[in-house]
């Protein structure tokens, strides 16, 4: 069942909709419904009338492909039909299935093709249809038993003349539309439709009476009496007397329900494609559409000859704004950034919002790529002129712009975002609005801007993985938490440290999901170390903007959820540094942190100085000692007198008090006659990536030194 509510929670968020939607459509419809991968045909997702109908579990359906609810010999044409099927977007037919007792049954099948965590899927309505189409051959071979089959079928039957006029009803069609049989009779059956279907039924006529239709099946919309519209899919043959055609009969059945279900999947479908182009804050194009757009255009340029520009945009001093007024005032600024951006273009060119407050634009069908660019670049200051008034507030924007042409400064997307990241950062720097690149501008460091981009991908790439140091309590000589640390492996470049990498992500915005990767990777595998007996708590660097970002505890609050473990088992490390540079606004996000149930921790604790007098008014549940007075106390006496302060400070604010930097049996023996709770170094062992540490407390090697 966990594995079906993790699929299940994954198509909710793959549709993008929400949860009374999502059981309305999917979970909660009547109809038969699944999702399948497009390319090993698995089932991903299935409901409860899937269930129901098949007589599989659920459990069952999602170690199962489509394959195995066909009849042996329906496998291979079902592979090349969904070979040669240029799409699946709705997709219509009739296929033979297979329930769990063996017995088949006739099902039609309508698909959607979607994206589902990540991978191309489709969506099936997939509606028993066996008694329809046992009615209809029975039908067709039996006209001794027409009338009782007619007067009693269970799906709405109606036989006009060839002036549309309703000569035979049954009880099932005149309750339908809540007309008696004696109102509908005589009467025209267009009176019941809407005018397009009115139409569109004199057009399936003469199709049918000329042999064109034979085995016609279309839809029709009709209005009950009550005024509800109804969309009925009507199947229909013709009858004849002494050979000569004197009528139409049409076997209805109502599928209004399959048909609002399959419109709304067409629209989350198309939202779905949207939402994978364009940015969710400004409706901008996202960085991988913008990418694409480059590309396309690039390409074109080879074949034309002609120029195109790449424009960087950053928005200065958007960290102060931010930091100062609020992530809300910085989401309204970047909405009416972009709505003044759009202004400007020409109707070839593309904005796009890249990510936090950088922007990009594409310049096309350049005459004279300079002179060109250069008018977009009066109308965007021109824009810029007039202060952002923010709820009420004014404020002034100053935009920092990196040019870059092609083919004269690269013929790649890659080389073009990379140059113009170097003239936009010489731009920033000298104080100008804008800079075109030059050959000679890369000794401002081109290698330190490429990093941030690659940044960008490594995140998105997965190349970041983690390492965890055990930290060993002292009294029981047994690990019981880790801290995670978070390390780099470069394609090109090898292993980066993280003092070249995380430095970058704070200014650029980039902090914030690099810091959501971090917890979403350590809970996952604090939550797989549980599975296998190791009940261990997490600990976790996070930054000043990610404390300060209003969303953060919600993220949090999500990623436990989502991994299932408890509050208390992750802590949250934060330096002292950062509450002696704002303690007010520290001090209330971390009560909104510690609210959750979650650890706060004060990393390097001792070196900030004047946070002391901040701690009674934190809530908080630990202190680390800085590695600088660990590691010098039994050289320094003044050390070893700081350390055994903090001991005695934390204990008596009721904290756990951890030493880091324990890197010899004398500090380790120190700290234990001192009282400190929890030690952390290479004494106990140095940070290991998750086998080799698995590995170790399967072992149970991890254990004090003296007590090996």
């Amino acid at each position: 069942m966990r594995r079906l509510r993790r699929s299940l929670h994954t198509t909710r968020r793959a549709l993008s909709i929400p949860e009374s939607q999502y059981r309305l459509l999917f979970e909660g419809n009547p109809h038969p419904m699944y999702v399948a991968s497009t390319q090993t045909l698995a089932f991903l997702a299935v409901n409860r009338a899937a269930v129901a109908q098949y007589g599989y579990t659920q459990d069952e359906f999602l170690n199962m492909s489509l394959v195995d609810i066909r009849p042996t010999e329906d496998a291979d044409r079902l592979r090349n039909t969904i070979r040669r099927a240029p799409t699946l977007d709705g997709s219509h037919g009739v296929w033979r299935h297979r329930r769990k007792d063996g017995s088949l049954l006739d099902v039609e099948v309508t698909t959607q093709e979607l994206t589902f965590h990540g991978q191309s899927a489709v969506v099936v309505l997939a509606v028993d249809v066996t008694a329809q189409q046992r009615m209809e051959e029975a039908l067709r071979r039996s006209e001794q038993r027409y009338r009782d089959l007619f007067e009693n079928a269970w799906e709405p039957i109606a036989t006009v003349d060839l002036e549309h006029t309703i000569t035979e009803v049954n009880a099932a069609f005149a309750g339908m539309l809540g007309y008696s049989r004696e109102e509908l009779l005589g009467s025209n059956i267009g009176t019941y439709m809407t005018s397009a279907s009115r139409e569109h039924a004199i057009v399936e006529r003469d199709r049918k009476l000329a042999g064109e239709a034979k085995g016609s099946r279309y839809e029709q919309e009709f209005i009950a009496k009550d005024g509800r519209s109804m969309i009925l899919e009507v199947s229909t043959r013709v009858i004849e007397e002494d050979g000569q055609p004197i009528g139409v009969q049409g076997t209805c059945r109502d599928i209004t329900a399959r048909a609002e279900a399959e419109a709304e999947l067409r629209r989350l479908a198309e939202v779905n494609r949207r939402q994978a182009l364009h940015d969710g804050l400004t409706g901008l194009a996202n960085r991988s559409h913008f990418r694409e757009q480059v590309e396309h255009e690039l390409a074109a340029c080879r074949r034309t000859g002609r120029e195109l520009a790449v424009l960087l945009i950053d928005l200065d001093r958007f960290k102060e704004i931010n930091d100062t007024l609020g992530h809300h005032y910085g989401d309204l600024l970047l909405v009416e950034l972009a709505r003044r951006l759009e202004t400007v273009l020409r109707r070839t060119d593309t904005v796009a919002r890249l990510g936090g407050d950088e922007f990009g634009m594409l310049l096309t069908h350049l005459e004279d790529s300079r002179r060109d660019t250069e008018l977009v670049l009066a109308r965007t200051l021109e824009a810029l002129e007039q202060p952002f008034v923010v709820n009420g507030l004014p404020l002034s924007v100053d935009l920092s712009i990196g040019i870059t042409f092609s083919p004269a400064d690269g013929d790649t997307v890659e080389l073009l975002l990379k140059r113009a990241d170097v003239a936009m950062y010489v731009a920033k720097e000298a104080g100008i609005p804008y800079a075109f690149y030059a050959s000679e501008l890369d000794r401002h460091d081109p290698a330190r801007l490429a990093l941030v981009s690659e940044l960008r991908r490594a995140i998105d790439e997965r190349e970041l993985v983690l390492h965890y140091q055990p930290k060993m309590d002292v009294t029981s000589r047994s690990v019981t938490s880790v801290e995670a640390l978070l390390r780099w492996h470069h394609p090109v470049r090898g292993t980066v440290p993280p003092n070249d990498f995380v430095p970058l992500a704070e200014p650029t915005g980039l902090i914030h999901p690099l810091t959501l990767y971090v917890l979403d990777e350590a809970l996952r595998q604090c939550k797989a170390w549980e599975e296998l007996g190791h009940r261990l708590e997490m600990a976790v660097n996070i930054s000043m903007r990610n404390l300060l970002q209003p969303g953060f505890p919600a993220d949090v609050a999500r990623l436990l959820e989502r991994h299932a473990l408890a509050p208390d088992r992750l802590t949250l490390e934060i330096t002292e540094g950062m509450i002696v540079s704002d303690p007010a606004r520290a001090r209330v996000a971390l009560a909104r942190l510690h609210a959750l149930g979650v650890r706060i921790s004060i990393d390097d604790f001792g070196i900030g100085y004047t946070s002391l007098g901040h701690l009674g008014r934190l809530e908080l549940d630990q202190i680390k000692v800085d590695r600088s007075f660990v590691t010098d106390m039994a050289s320094d006496e003044s050390k070893a007198a700081i350390v055994r302060s903090i001991v005695k400070l934390g204990h008596d604010l009721g904290l756990e008090v951890v030493a880091e930097g324990v890197e010899t049996e004398v500090a380790w023996e120190s700290l234990e006659r001192l009282g400190c709770d929890t030690i952390q170094g290479y004494y106990v062992s140095r940070p290991l990536d998750a086998p080799a540490l698995t590995e170790l407390l399967s072992q149970s090697t991890l254990s004090a030194p003296e007590a090996a």
